[in-house]
């Protein structure tokens, strides 16, 4: 491998900002051993969008996330990265002299360019979920061990400070043994009828696999577990309240209809492995007022809601607060650089340092093979009518009923 990680990015859609704005801010802080030399997207234009600042304007002002649109001359001066429209052209090129690839491209897509690319002997970083089945997604965690490259999951959620701060203060028995686990959000950014993220592949079954409960639900079950420990069994239902959405405004006022064929809510009672019992819900459906409560935990010994922290005994105090007065140097060291606050940017690094360490990250291939199977299990109940169904048995695949025709047609 050159000194530079040579990345090629595959996938130039809305969430590309997020990723360009965690690189440039490696950069910044003098991580500067990577170039990103390659983009490919099925148009073009959508490519040369993020290529070159001189050359296209930005594709929205403001990306997801609260981002700025970013060019990758942006980061680095040069080189101007090659465009490509197929994932193929771009990974048999010789000249790219390629170390890695980040894939961004929807779900159904993840396992055979990522398949591709590990055999081809590229470490790769795959936007959540690592792949759109269980099988899917231990199929690439076994290429990853047989190629001996890094694969992982790009889950930002992961690296959220206040999170990592909860599991760790929680992890050592703050709030003593923990008791209820609760958190809702019914109502979206794309309630009632609005494109989930204006994109129409993540409402149809062959393109995301899963809706809601897939694309939203790693993301809030990783966190759910990364601070109260790993979920045993869900009963859950996982509805299609929208049956039909369209491209256009939240009120459905203009565009062409689409109809959805993957959940847009998920409903779940979980009993944790620690010996407490949950319930979490989401929902990208529903009219009128937004209902939430954050992520909220009770101990015997008091409750975390948000970024606060109550007691049974003593005076309330702030997650940050806490951690950095009670937490050793050598603990804050080991979860945060002081240097890097960007959640984005901190799983860059992670990957980055298993690639040049050999030694896998913190989001190595099997944490994404978890959060799709606790996202699976979800479905899976839902299939049975809402019977509970152990996290393991989805795992090991012994319970894969609605996963099956997905999996015929990905060949695992």
């Amino acid at each position: 491998m050159s000194d530079a990680i040579r990345i090629a990015i595959i996938g130039c859609g809305q969430i590309l900002p997020a990723h360009l704005n965690g690189f440039k801010a490696l950069w910044d802080v003098g991580i500067r051993d990577f170039r990103i030399v390659a983009l490919c997207s099925e148009r073009a234009a959508d490519a040369a969008r993020y290529a070159d600042r001189g050359e296209a304007p930005p594709v929205l002002q403001q990306a997801p996330g609260g981002v700025p649109h970013l060019w990758v001359n942006d980061i680095h001066p040069d080189p101007v990265p090659t465009i490509y429209t197929d994932y193929r052209d771009l990974l048999a090129d010789p000249l790219l002299r390629l170390d890695a690839v980040l894939i961004l491209t929807p779900h159904q897509t993840h396992h055979p360019i990522a398949l591709a690319a590990l055999q081809r002997g590229l470490h790769v970083l795959l936007e959540k979920p690592l792949a759109y089945t269980v099988a899917t997604a231990r199929r690439l965690c076994e290429a990853a061990a047989a190629a001996g490259r890094q694969l992982q999951v790009a889950e930002v959620a992961h690296f959220r400070e206040v999170t990592r701060m909860a599991g760790w203060l929680l992890g050592r028995g703050d709030l003593g043994p923990l008791q209820v686990v609760v958190e809702h959000v019914l109502g979206m950014g794309w309630s009632p009828r609005r494109l989930r993220g204006d994109t129409p592949w993540r409402h149809r079954l062959e393109t995301a696999g899963g809706g809601l409960t897939l694309d939203r639900g790693v993301h809030v079950l990783h966190t759910l577990e990364q601070v109260a420990g790993p979920i045993d069994t869900a009963a859950a239902w996982t509805p299609i309240l929208e049956p039909q959405r369209y491209v256009g405004d939240r009120f459905g006022h203009s565009g062409e209809p689409v109809e959805c064929t993957v959940d847009d809510t998920f409903v779940a009672q979980l009993r944790f492995a620690g010996g407490a019992v949950g319930q979490v819900s989401y929902s990208a459906a529903l009219s009128g007022d937004r209902t939430a409560l954050p992520l909220t935990v009770h101990g015997r010994q008091g409750t975390l809601r948000g970024g606060r922290l109550s007691f049974a005994q003593g005076p309330p105090e702030m997650v940050v607060s806490r951690f950095q007065r009670t937490a050793p140097t050598a603990v804050q060291r080991s979860l945060f650089r002081p240097d890097l606050h960007c959640p984005w940017a901190a799983q860059l690094e992670d990957w980055l340092q298993a690639i040049r360490s050999g030694q896998p990250g913190e989001l190595r291939a099997e944490v994404g093979l978890r959060d799709v199977a606790l996202a699976w299990t979800l479905l899976e109940s839902d299939a049975l009518n809402g019977q509970p169904v152990a996290v393991a048995d989805v795992l090991a695949g012994r319970c894969r009923a609605r996963q099956a025709a997905l999996d015929a047609s990905a060949g695992s």
